[in-house]
């Protein structure tokens, strides 16, 4: 009894030592594995960075074609989402649309499926064919079908504080994502309007501006909760990287944030359109086109700067000045638009400057008084129109970006309320931003104008009278 007692525990023994011989055996096998795959992940990363290597110096040869070769090398050994968009990028400028557009699906599925997606196929493709008739029905099936944010439910708010640390990580990724889509369906429109054949066409499609979104009761309250919530998420970089990658975007417009572009987008070509309404009806018909399209300024019209609506507000004043404060008259703005169109009709592209500087308390601490007593602190966005040191002087015609030196600035600008301002500003107590935002010499020239009448001059003595330059120019 005790002999086969004996033999059940060395039988016992011997099998946990076998399962604890195996337990190290398998152990060793997967630790031997996953060095394998290291090596493997090394080496393939290895030949990954050498044939990136050798496509970047063919591409700086301007030769594409043994470029994709090595891109190609490369992206097998391993795929990088940004390495797929140069090869979509190089197959394009090759000419192999289909390739290109494999890579552009490809880069797609790494990313977003978004509407730059479908615009990028949708430009290139017709580039190819020519087929006028399926570019416009791919830009109607985009700007046709109103975006509406997703809410964001209270149970999933609870969650996100749990899981995230932050009760508003979807909200602001909602965000996000609702003015990436805005601003795709803005240059999906942008591109449609380059298709119409009629002035009417032109204007029926002009007012989907302030449809492509579903309206909402407060129609500032996306911008305003999105800003107070930070106006940025967790995906949002991601997203602009994404649209700078699909649409080849590049200035300095590509790096603002994605609502900030859409708003500025938005009343560019709101304003181009009021513009063009204005040329061939005249201002009462802009007037009240603008009004329509905008449900008398209530659908849509968020903005998280009032500068990009000051023309529209402009117009709206110069009907009822209790409705915005311009000194400008609709025969006022009728010459101004006379001045700024040249002899084909055509008004040109211009940009304008946007300031916003913050007070420096990095060295030592100023009061009010003593701020006032050295210089001026400008902190709210201000469009400069010109500024003056001791060396130089800048205007808004120059067309550039202007320097703000050490020694005292005198500025003069239209500041967020639509009040003609000057300034000293000491640069003890200034730090800025400068931003270059799109807009038209006939916007600008109705800036300079309103900023000389408030000062009691002209509205037209510092103006571009457009058609005098082009014949001056022409003289010489």
């Amino acid at each position: 009894m005790q002999y086969k007692e004996l033999n059940e525990d060395v039988r016992d023994g011997l099998s946990c030592l076998a399962c604890v011989i195996i337990f190290f055996i398998i152990i060793g096998i997967f630790a031997l594995l996953i060095r394998y795959w290291d090596k493997i992940d090394e080496e393939n990363h290895r030949i990954y960075v050498e044939m990136a290597a050798k496509g970047d110096t063919c591409a700086l040869c301007n030769n594409l074609e043994d470029a994709v070769k090595y891109y190609t090398e490369a992206f097998k050994k391993q795929e990088v989402d940004t390495l797929a968009v140069t090869l979509m990028n190089c197959e394009f400028a090759l000419g192999n649309i289909d390739a290109g557009l494999k890579w552009l699906d490809k880069y797609a599925d790494m990313t977003f499926r978004s509407d730059f997606v479908e615009l990028r196929r949708t430009w290139v493709q017709f580039t190819k064919d020519g087929d006028t008739t399926k570019m416009v029905s791919s830009l109607d099936a985009i700007i046709k079908n109103p975006l509406k944010i997703e809410p964001v439910s209270g149970m999933r708010m609870l969650w996100d504080a749990f899981w995230n640390s932050d009760s508003n990580y979807r909200k602001k990724n909602n965000y996000s994502l609702y003015y990436f889509d805005y601003y795709a369906k803005l240059t999906a429109l942008y591109y449609r309007l380059m298709f119409c054949k009629t002035p009417e066409e032109y204007l029926g499609l002009s007012e989907f501006i302030f449809t492509l979104v579903e309206d909402q009761e407060d129609d500032y309250a996306y911008i305003d909760e999105y800003t107070k919530l930070g106006g940025t998420s967790d995906i949002a970089y991601k997203l602009e990287d994404h649209e700078r990658r699909i649409m080849n975007s590049s200035g300095p417009m590509s790096w603002l944030p994605m609502e900030e572009k859409t708003n500025m987008m938005k009343w560019w070509m709101f304003n181009t359109v009021l513009t063009y309404v204005h040329q061939i009806n005249g201002y009462q018909a802009a007037l009240d086109f603008a009004n329509r399209i905008t449900r008398n300024n209530t659908l849509n019209a968020d903005s998280k700067y009032s500068y990009h609506k000051y023309f529209y507000g402009i117009y709206l004043g110069a009907d009822d000045p209790a409705k915005f404060p311009t000194t400008l008259t609709p025969e006022e703005l009728d010459t101004i638009l006379a001045y700024s169109t040249d002899y084909n009709g055509v008004v040109p592209s211009a940009n304008f400057i946007v300031l916003k500087g913050k007070k420096n308390f990095l060295k030592k601490y100023y009061s009010l008084d003593d701020l006032r007593e050295e210089g001026d602190v400008v902190i709210e966005p201000i469009v400069l129109l010109e500024h003056k040191t001791n060396f130089d002087q800048w205007s808004w015609k120059a067309q550039n970006v202007p320097y703000l030196y050490k020694d005292s600035n005198a500025i003069s600008y239209i500041n967020n309320q639509f009040k003609a301002s000057d300034s000293v500003i000491s640069y003890e107590f200034f730090k800025f931003d400068i931003k270059q935002m799109p807009s038209t010499l006939y916007v600008l020239n109705l800036l300079q104008a309103e900023y000389s009448k408030q000062k009691g001059l002209s509205p037209y003595e510092a103006i571009v009278d457009l058609k005098k330059l082009i014949d001056e120019n022409s003289i010489q």
